[in-house]
Protein backbone atom coordinates (compact mmCIF):
# COMPACT_ATOMS: atom_id res chain seq x y z
CA UNK A 1 0.00 0.00 0.00
CA UNK A 2 1.32 3.42 -0.99
CA UNK A 3 1.42 6.29 1.48
CA UNK A 4 -1.13 8.28 -0.54
CA UNK A 5 -3.71 5.52 0.03
CA UNK A 6 -2.98 5.56 3.76
CA UNK A 7 -3.62 9.29 3.87
CA UNK A 8 -6.85 8.80 1.91
CA UNK A 9 -8.06 6.21 4.44
CA UNK A 10 -7.41 8.71 7.24
CA UNK A 11 -9.27 11.38 5.30
CA UNK A 12 -12.33 9.14 4.94
CA UNK A 13 -12.16 8.27 8.63
CA UNK A 14 -12.03 11.96 9.55
CA UNK A 15 -14.78 13.02 7.17
CA UNK A 16 -17.49 10.38 7.00
CA UNK A 17 -16.50 6.92 8.26
CA UNK A 18 -19.84 6.43 10.05
CA UNK A 19 -21.85 7.23 6.89
CA UNK A 20 -19.98 4.87 4.53
CA UNK A 21 -22.14 1.96 3.36
CA UNK A 22 -20.64 0.19 0.35
CA UNK A 23 -17.10 -0.37 1.61
CA UNK A 24 -16.33 -2.94 -1.09
CA UNK A 25 -16.06 -0.12 -3.65
CA UNK A 26 -12.70 0.79 -2.10
CA UNK A 27 -9.56 -1.27 -2.66
CA UNK A 28 -8.85 -0.71 1.03
CA UNK A 29 -12.39 -1.50 2.18
CA UNK A 30 -11.10 -4.01 4.75
CA UNK A 31 -9.25 -1.15 6.50
CA UNK A 32 -12.42 0.92 6.65
CA UNK A 33 -14.34 -2.05 8.09
CA UNK A 34 -11.81 -2.32 10.91
CA UNK A 35 -11.89 1.44 11.59
CA UNK A 36 -15.68 1.33 11.67
CA UNK A 37 -15.36 -1.20 14.52
CA UNK A 38 -13.12 1.29 16.36
CA UNK A 39 -15.63 4.07 15.74
CA UNK A 40 -18.37 1.88 17.26
CA UNK A 41 -16.07 0.90 20.18
CA UNK A 42 -16.13 -2.79 19.26
CA UNK A 43 -12.54 -3.22 20.43
CA UNK A 44 -12.28 -7.01 20.17
CA UNK A 45 -13.43 -6.96 16.52
CA UNK A 46 -11.20 -3.97 15.77
CA UNK A 47 -8.05 -5.64 17.17
CA UNK A 48 -8.90 -8.92 15.45
CA UNK A 49 -9.41 -7.38 11.99
CA UNK A 50 -6.39 -5.11 12.25
CA UNK A 51 -4.18 -8.01 13.36
CA UNK A 52 -5.18 -9.99 10.25
CA UNK A 53 -4.37 -6.98 8.05
CA UNK A 54 -1.05 -6.50 9.86
CA UNK A 55 0.00 -10.13 9.27
CA UNK A 56 -0.70 -9.72 5.55
CA UNK A 57 1.18 -6.43 5.19
CA UNK A 58 4.55 -6.47 3.45
CA UNK A 59 5.93 -2.92 3.52
CA UNK A 60 7.15 -1.53 6.82
CA UNK A 61 5.33 1.76 6.34
CA UNK A 62 2.03 -0.11 5.93
CA UNK A 63 2.76 -2.10 9.11
CA UNK A 64 3.52 1.18 10.89
CA UNK A 65 0.24 2.64 9.64
CA UNK A 66 -1.66 -0.35 11.06
CA UNK A 67 0.23 -0.15 14.36
CA UNK A 68 -0.63 3.55 14.67
CA UNK A 69 -4.34 2.69 14.59
CA UNK A 70 -3.87 -0.18 17.04
CA UNK A 71 -2.12 2.24 19.41
CA UNK A 72 -4.97 4.72 19.03
CA UNK A 73 -7.37 1.91 19.92
CA UNK A 74 -5.47 1.12 23.12
CA UNK A 75 -5.51 4.82 24.08
CA UNK A 76 -9.27 5.03 23.59
CA UNK A 77 -9.69 1.85 25.64
CA UNK A 78 -6.93 2.94 28.08
CA UNK A 79 -5.08 -0.37 27.83
CA UNK A 80 -1.52 0.79 28.50
CA UNK A 81 -0.07 -2.73 28.53
CA UNK A 82 -1.25 -3.44 25.01
CA UNK A 83 -0.20 0.06 23.93
CA UNK A 84 3.35 -0.61 25.12
CA UNK A 85 3.48 -3.86 23.11
CA UNK A 86 2.49 -2.06 19.91
CA UNK A 87 4.97 0.75 20.58
CA UNK A 88 7.82 -1.77 20.81
CA UNK A 89 6.80 -3.20 17.41
CA UNK A 90 6.75 0.32 15.97
CA UNK A 91 10.23 1.05 17.33
CA UNK A 92 11.49 -2.20 15.78
CA UNK A 93 10.22 -1.05 12.38
CA UNK A 94 11.99 2.27 12.90
CA UNK A 95 15.30 0.47 13.45
CA UNK A 96 14.97 -1.51 10.21
CA UNK A 97 14.87 1.38 7.76
CA UNK A 98 14.89 5.18 7.48
CA UNK A 99 11.32 6.19 6.69
CA UNK A 100 10.05 9.67 7.52
CA UNK A 101 6.47 8.48 8.04
CA UNK A 102 7.63 5.93 10.61
CA UNK A 103 9.85 8.61 12.18
CA UNK A 104 6.80 10.85 12.55
CA UNK A 105 4.78 8.13 14.27
CA UNK A 106 7.58 7.35 16.72
CA UNK A 107 8.09 11.00 17.67
CA UNK A 108 4.32 11.50 17.94
CA UNK A 109 3.59 8.52 20.18
CA UNK A 110 6.73 9.07 22.28
CA UNK A 111 5.46 12.58 22.95
CA UNK A 112 2.07 11.27 24.04
CA UNK A 113 3.78 8.75 26.35
CA UNK A 114 5.75 11.60 27.96
CA UNK A 115 2.55 13.63 28.25
CA UNK A 116 0.81 10.74 30.02
CA UNK A 117 3.72 10.66 32.47
CA UNK A 118 3.59 14.41 33.14
CA UNK A 119 6.88 15.15 31.34
CA UNK A 120 5.54 18.18 29.50
CA UNK A 121 8.88 19.70 28.45
CA UNK A 122 10.06 16.43 26.91
CA UNK A 123 6.65 15.90 25.34
CA UNK A 124 6.86 19.37 23.76
CA UNK A 125 10.29 18.67 22.20
CA UNK A 126 9.15 15.32 20.81
CA UNK A 127 5.90 16.74 19.39
CA UNK A 128 7.80 19.56 17.68
CA UNK A 129 9.98 16.91 16.02
CA UNK A 130 6.82 15.09 14.93
CA UNK A 131 5.46 18.33 13.45
CA UNK A 132 8.70 19.03 11.57
CA UNK A 133 8.68 15.52 10.14
CA UNK A 134 5.02 15.81 9.10
CA UNK A 135 5.90 19.06 7.30
CA UNK A 136 8.72 17.34 5.39
CA UNK A 137 6.35 14.74 3.90
CA UNK A 138 3.39 17.16 3.62
CA UNK A 139 1.34 14.96 5.96
CA UNK A 140 -1.65 17.19 6.70
CA UNK A 141 -3.37 14.98 9.28
CA UNK A 142 -0.03 14.52 11.01
CA UNK A 143 0.36 18.31 11.12
CA UNK A 144 -3.12 18.82 12.56
CA UNK A 145 -2.62 16.12 15.23
CA UNK A 146 0.75 17.58 16.19
CA UNK A 147 -0.67 21.09 16.55
CA UNK A 148 -3.60 19.73 18.58
CA UNK A 149 -1.37 17.92 21.06
CA UNK A 150 1.06 20.84 21.29
CA UNK A 151 -1.95 22.93 22.33
CA UNK A 152 -2.76 20.42 25.08
CA UNK A 153 0.86 20.47 26.25
CA UNK A 154 0.93 24.28 26.41
CA UNK A 155 -2.41 24.29 28.21
CA UNK A 156 -0.96 21.98 30.88
CA UNK A 157 2.07 24.29 31.14
CA UNK A 158 -0.33 27.25 31.63
CA UNK A 159 0.95 28.90 28.44
CA UNK A 160 -2.52 29.79 27.19
CA UNK A 161 -1.39 32.14 24.43
CA UNK A 162 0.69 29.45 22.71
CA UNK A 163 -2.05 26.88 23.32
CA UNK A 164 -4.47 29.16 21.48
CA UNK A 165 -2.02 29.63 18.59
CA UNK A 166 -1.56 25.86 18.21
CA UNK A 167 -5.31 25.23 18.30
CA UNK A 168 -5.82 27.89 15.63
CA UNK A 169 -3.21 26.23 13.37
CA UNK A 170 -4.89 22.86 13.90
CA UNK A 171 -8.33 24.30 13.18
CA UNK A 172 -7.17 25.98 9.94
CA UNK A 173 -5.75 22.69 8.59
CA UNK A 174 -8.93 20.82 9.58
CA UNK A 175 -11.11 23.33 7.72
CA UNK A 176 -8.92 23.28 4.58
CA UNK A 177 -8.63 19.46 4.49
CA UNK A 178 -12.16 18.72 5.76
CA UNK A 179 -10.94 16.83 8.85
CA UNK A 180 -14.35 16.91 10.52
CA UNK A 181 -13.60 14.71 13.54
CA UNK A 182 -10.50 16.62 14.64
CA UNK A 183 -12.19 19.96 13.92
CA UNK A 184 -15.07 19.01 16.22
CA UNK A 185 -12.58 18.03 18.96
CA UNK A 186 -10.95 21.45 18.63
CA UNK A 187 -14.29 23.29 18.81
CA UNK A 188 -15.32 21.29 21.89
CA UNK A 189 -12.50 22.85 23.93
CA UNK A 190 -11.70 25.99 21.93
CA UNK A 191 -13.81 28.03 19.52
CA UNK A 192 -11.55 29.79 17.00
CA UNK A 193 -14.53 31.80 15.70
CA UNK A 194 -15.20 33.41 19.08
CA UNK A 195 -12.04 35.20 20.10
CA UNK A 196 -13.68 37.30 22.81
CA UNK A 197 -14.90 34.18 24.60
CA UNK A 198 -11.51 32.45 24.48
CA UNK A 199 -9.66 35.58 25.60
CA UNK A 200 -12.05 36.08 28.51
CA UNK A 201 -11.68 32.46 29.65
CA UNK A 202 -7.91 32.95 29.59
CA UNK A 203 -8.37 36.17 31.58
CA UNK A 204 -10.53 34.41 34.18
CA UNK A 205 -7.96 31.64 34.61
CA UNK A 206 -5.07 34.07 35.00
CA UNK A 207 -7.16 36.25 37.35
CA UNK A 208 -7.96 33.28 39.60
CA UNK A 209 -4.25 32.41 39.77
CA UNK A 210 -3.65 35.96 40.99
CA UNK A 211 -6.50 35.64 43.52
CA UNK A 212 -4.87 32.54 45.02
CA UNK A 213 -1.56 34.37 45.36
CA UNK A 214 -3.15 37.52 46.81
CA UNK A 215 -5.01 35.48 49.47
CA UNK A 216 -1.86 33.55 50.28
CA UNK A 217 0.06 36.82 50.73
CA UNK A 218 -2.83 38.33 52.75
CA UNK A 219 -3.18 41.17 50.21
CA UNK A 220 -6.93 41.44 50.78
CA UNK A 221 -7.64 44.71 48.91
CA UNK A 222 -6.03 43.32 45.76
CA UNK A 223 -7.82 39.97 46.23
CA UNK A 224 -11.19 41.78 46.39
CA UNK A 225 -10.46 43.69 43.15
CA UNK A 226 -9.50 40.44 41.39
CA UNK A 227 -12.59 38.57 42.64
CA UNK A 228 -14.81 41.38 41.28
CA UNK A 229 -12.95 41.32 37.96
CA UNK A 230 -13.32 37.52 37.60
CA UNK A 231 -17.03 37.70 38.46
CA UNK A 232 -17.64 40.42 35.83
CA UNK A 233 -15.83 38.36 33.17
CA UNK A 234 -17.79 35.25 34.16
CA UNK A 235 -21.15 37.01 33.90
CA UNK A 236 -20.31 38.63 30.56
CA UNK A 237 -19.58 35.23 29.04
CA UNK A 238 -22.43 33.44 30.89
CA UNK A 239 -20.01 30.89 32.33
CA UNK A 240 -21.32 28.91 35.30
CA UNK A 241 -19.80 29.53 38.74
CA UNK A 242 -18.96 25.85 39.11
CA UNK A 243 -16.41 25.98 36.30
CA UNK A 244 -14.06 28.28 38.19
CA UNK A 245 -15.28 27.82 41.81
CA UNK A 246 -15.52 31.58 42.40
CA UNK A 247 -17.67 31.05 45.51
CA UNK A 248 -14.76 29.17 47.05
CA UNK A 249 -12.41 32.15 46.78
CA UNK A 250 -15.07 34.69 47.79
CA UNK A 251 -15.79 32.70 50.95
CA UNK A 252 -12.11 32.54 51.86
CA UNK A 253 -11.82 36.30 51.32
CA UNK A 254 -14.88 36.98 53.52
CA UNK A 255 -13.54 34.84 56.34
CA UNK A 256 -10.17 36.58 56.12
CA UNK A 257 -11.79 40.04 56.51
CA UNK A 258 -13.85 38.64 59.42
CA UNK A 259 -17.18 38.95 57.58
CA UNK A 260 -18.13 35.56 58.99
CA UNK A 261 -21.90 36.02 58.71
CA UNK A 262 -21.91 36.58 54.95
CA UNK A 263 -19.18 33.98 54.47
CA UNK A 264 -21.40 31.39 56.15
CA UNK A 265 -24.33 32.46 53.97
CA UNK A 266 -22.31 31.77 50.81
CA UNK A 267 -20.97 28.56 52.35
CA UNK A 268 -24.51 27.17 52.34
CA UNK A 269 -24.61 27.54 48.55
CA UNK A 270 -21.55 25.32 48.01
CA UNK A 271 -22.59 21.92 46.67
CA UNK A 272 -19.17 20.45 45.92
CA UNK A 273 -18.18 18.37 49.00
CA UNK A 274 -14.45 18.91 48.36
CA UNK A 275 -14.73 22.72 48.27
CA UNK A 276 -17.09 22.68 51.26
CA UNK A 277 -14.64 20.58 53.27
CA UNK A 278 -11.76 22.88 52.31
CA UNK A 279 -13.63 25.99 53.41
CA UNK A 280 -14.72 24.48 56.73
CA UNK A 281 -11.10 23.44 57.36
CA UNK A 282 -10.03 26.96 56.32
CA UNK A 283 -12.34 28.39 59.02
CA UNK A 284 -10.69 26.16 61.63
CA UNK A 285 -7.28 27.32 60.44
CA UNK A 286 -8.36 30.96 60.99
CA UNK A 287 -9.62 29.99 64.47
CA UNK A 288 -13.22 30.83 63.55
CA UNK A 289 -15.35 28.69 65.90
CA UNK A 290 -17.48 26.12 64.09
CA UNK A 291 -21.01 25.68 65.34
CA UNK A 292 -22.31 22.19 66.12
CA UNK A 293 -23.87 21.75 62.67
CA UNK A 294 -20.65 22.78 60.89
CA UNK A 295 -18.51 20.51 63.09
CA UNK A 296 -20.73 17.52 62.34
CA UNK A 297 -20.75 18.40 58.64
CA UNK A 298 -16.95 18.55 58.58
CA UNK A 299 -16.68 15.14 60.27
CA UNK A 300 -19.10 13.62 57.75
CA UNK A 301 -17.26 15.20 54.82
CA UNK A 302 -13.89 13.93 56.06
CA UNK A 303 -15.32 10.44 56.31
CA UNK A 304 -17.02 10.74 52.92
CA UNK A 305 -13.85 12.02 51.26
CA UNK A 306 -11.85 9.10 52.68
CA UNK A 307 -14.37 6.83 50.95
CA UNK A 308 -14.34 8.87 47.74
CA UNK A 309 -10.60 9.10 47.25
CA UNK A 310 -9.19 6.09 48.99
CA UNK A 311 -7.87 7.40 52.29
CA UNK A 312 -6.96 10.89 51.16
CA UNK A 313 -8.01 14.13 52.80
CA UNK A 314 -7.25 17.53 51.37
CA UNK A 315 -4.47 18.60 53.72
CA UNK A 316 -3.19 15.18 54.77
CA UNK A 317 -2.33 12.03 52.88
CA UNK A 318 -2.69 9.02 55.19
CA UNK A 319 -0.52 6.44 53.46
CA UNK A 320 -1.63 3.58 55.75
CA UNK A 321 -5.23 4.10 54.58
CA UNK A 322 -4.43 3.79 50.88
CA UNK A 323 -5.89 0.43 49.87
CA UNK A 324 -3.56 -0.44 46.99
CA UNK A 325 -0.47 -2.17 48.41
CA UNK A 326 1.79 -1.24 45.49
CA UNK A 327 0.84 2.42 45.78
CA UNK A 328 1.62 2.29 49.52
CA UNK A 329 5.05 0.80 48.70
CA UNK A 330 5.55 3.52 46.08
CA UNK A 331 4.83 6.29 48.61
CA UNK A 332 6.97 4.66 51.32
CA UNK A 333 9.93 4.28 48.96
CA UNK A 334 9.69 7.93 47.92
CA UNK A 335 9.52 8.94 51.58
CA UNK A 336 12.92 7.37 52.31
CA UNK A 337 14.90 9.73 50.07
CA UNK A 338 14.42 13.18 48.62
CA UNK A 339 14.64 12.00 44.99
CA UNK A 340 14.53 8.37 43.79
CA UNK A 341 15.63 7.21 40.34
CA UNK A 342 13.23 5.27 38.16
CA UNK A 343 15.40 2.13 38.43
CA UNK A 344 15.61 2.17 42.24
CA UNK A 345 11.93 2.99 42.56
CA UNK A 346 10.87 0.03 40.44
CA UNK A 347 13.19 -2.43 42.19
CA UNK A 348 12.04 -1.28 45.64
CA UNK A 349 8.33 -1.53 44.82
CA UNK A 350 8.34 -4.77 42.81
CA UNK A 351 11.42 -6.50 44.28
CA UNK A 352 12.86 -7.49 40.88
CA UNK A 353 15.65 -6.15 38.68
CA UNK A 354 14.66 -3.26 36.43
CA UNK A 355 14.56 -3.72 32.64
CA UNK A 356 13.55 -0.50 30.79
CA UNK A 357 12.17 -2.35 27.77
CA UNK A 358 9.80 -4.47 29.84
CA UNK A 359 9.18 -2.47 32.99
CA UNK A 360 8.84 1.22 32.00
CA UNK A 361 5.15 0.97 31.18
CA UNK A 362 4.49 -0.99 34.37
CA UNK A 363 6.01 1.75 36.52
CA UNK A 364 4.33 4.56 34.56
CA UNK A 365 0.98 2.83 34.93
CA UNK A 366 1.46 2.50 38.72
CA UNK A 367 2.44 6.17 39.04
CA UNK A 368 -0.56 7.12 36.91
CA UNK A 369 -2.82 5.02 39.13
CA UNK A 370 -1.36 6.64 42.28
CA UNK A 371 -2.07 10.09 40.85
CA UNK A 372 -5.54 9.08 39.74
CA UNK A 373 -6.43 7.57 43.14
CA UNK A 374 -5.07 10.57 45.07
CA UNK A 375 -4.17 13.87 43.39
CA UNK A 376 -2.47 14.60 40.08
CA UNK A 377 0.45 16.47 41.69
CA UNK A 378 1.31 14.14 44.61
CA UNK A 379 4.37 12.76 42.81
CA UNK A 380 6.89 15.13 41.23
CA UNK A 381 8.69 13.87 38.13
CA UNK A 382 12.11 15.37 37.45
CA UNK A 383 13.33 13.81 34.18
CA UNK A 384 13.16 10.18 35.23
CA UNK A 385 13.58 10.70 39.00
CA UNK A 386 10.67 10.99 41.39
CA UNK A 387 9.86 12.60 44.73
CA UNK A 388 6.80 13.31 46.88
CA UNK A 389 5.11 16.70 46.86
CA UNK A 390 5.74 17.92 50.41
CA UNK A 391 4.85 21.52 49.56
CA UNK A 392 1.13 20.93 48.97
CA UNK A 393 0.51 17.85 51.12
CA UNK A 394 1.21 16.66 54.65
CA UNK A 395 2.34 13.02 54.38
CA UNK A 396 1.35 10.81 57.32
CA UNK A 397 2.95 7.35 57.21
CA UNK A 398 2.12 6.01 60.67
CA UNK A 399 -1.52 6.47 61.59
Amino acid sequence: MQIEEMFRIEGLYEHRIASLTNLSQYSFGHYLEALLELENRNFACFYSKMSVIYDAAILNQEKAFILSWLIVGTEVQYDMTKRHEYLIKLQNLRSQELNLYIEFLCYYFDSISSFFDGLHDISEVQMKKALSTANLINYKRGQSRSYYHLALIYKEKKNLLQAKQMMTCCYDICVNEDFTKTKNKVISIFDPQDNSKNENIENIESTISKIKYALKENDLDYARQLIVKAEILRRKQKIGRKRFSLYYYRIQYLFMIQNVKYGRKLLEKLKDPVLLQKNLSFMKGLRIPLNHSESEQLKQLNYKLFDMIDGISLENIYVSKVRNELIRKLFCTLNQKQIVSKENLFESVYGISYDPVVHDSKLYKLIGRARKDTFSDVIINDYGSYSLNYENYNWIFND
